[in-house]
């Protein structure tokens, strides 16, 4: 299931300009769609937007994804850098978003986004918690200079767009009369979409059953084993599997999985491992097994 979490800005709330169009977009598209309101959106604190933003998404994984605008970026993008390592989301896209440079007339103003503007995101996380990450700016955008751009790219290595349109973006808010942004669906869709592959490519994978006669842990490796597998080859295969945390070697021994047989050996850990065990994900790898014994070396197809 396709998740998508919509973050306003600053004082916006779900409602907002663009906000209803892309949540009714994406649900049109089978997307599950979620606008929440943040809390004290007056006086957005950074403990608050992340700890309700966490609470709100529970779990995430490869089908989340993210749209942030304005501070909202910000919000999203703290969120990333929170979460626990291997964690990882789908894809991101931010509007308007700032890092150190915001346009401020009021002192109460400059005091609210002064920890946003001084407390530091750790990019390296941000990067390792998402594959892609997408920026849109607008050329004459009244609060956030396009100095900005340069900061997302730097840091997080954004991708990034200018929207050229005179008068007509802005900040990209509802009181500037945004009411549809159709980059951000471009972007979204693309990250959210399969690379598709043609039947040539299909064949040049060889996928056989192979039986798991032993599991054992590799040294300094908490994730890993290394498995003997009989491939109906005579000597059996060592393949290296990273379901350590998830099995022990005795729920796999004796198995018969389907495996990859012709993928380049890889030296993980100091072992070749040549092949790789296919397995479902539900949060966590699933062992697929045959309904019927079927023997070591028998081609998938």
């Amino acid at each position: 299931m396709k998740r998508v979490f919509i973050v306003h800005g600053w004082g916006g709330f779900p409602e907002e300009g663009w906000f209803p169009w892309l949540k009714s977009s994406l649900e049109k598209r089978g997307f599950t769609v979620v606008v929440p309101a943040m809390p004290d959106p007056t006086v957005p604190t950074i403990e608050k937007w992340v700890g309700h933003l966490a609470q709100i998404v529970g779990k995430p994984d490869k089908q989340t994804y993210f749209v942030g605008h304005s501070i909202g970026c910000q919000a999203v993008l703290r969120y990333l850098a929170s979460l626990p390592t291997g964690a990882k989301v789908g894809g991101t896209v931010l509007v308007a978003g700032f890092l150190d440079s915001l346009i401020l007339s009021a002192n109460e103003g400059k005091e609210i986004a002064s920890p946003w503007l001084t407390q530091v995101i750790d990019g390296a996380k941000v990067k390792k918690a998402t594959d892609h990450i997408a920026a849109i700016f607008s050329d004459n955008d009244k609060c956030v200079p396009i100095e900005n751009k340069k900061f997302f790219e730097e840091r997080f290595g954004t991708q990034t767009f200018i929207e050229n349109g005179g008068n007509v973006f802005s900040h990209f808010t509802g009181s500037d009369g945004i009411k549809e942004i159709p980059k951000v669906l471009e972007l979204l869709l693309a990250m959210a979409t399969v690379a598709q592959i043609t039947i040539d490519d299909f064949s040049k994978m060889e996928l056989k059953m192979g039986k798991i006669l032993s599991a054992e842990k590799i040294t300094g490796a908490d994730k890993l084993y290394k498995l003997s597998v009989d491939m109906g080859e005579g000597e059996p295969r060592t393949i290296c599997s990273g379901v350590a945390q998830f099995y022990q070697p005795e729920e796999l021994v004796g198995k018969t999985v389907p495996i990859i047989a012709n993928l380049a050996p890889r030296v993980m850990r100091g072992v070749e491992s040549k092949g790789m065990i296919l397995m479902a994900d539900n949060n966590g790898p699933v062992l697929l097994t045959p309904i019927r014994e079927i023997p070591p070396g028998a081609i998938v197809k």
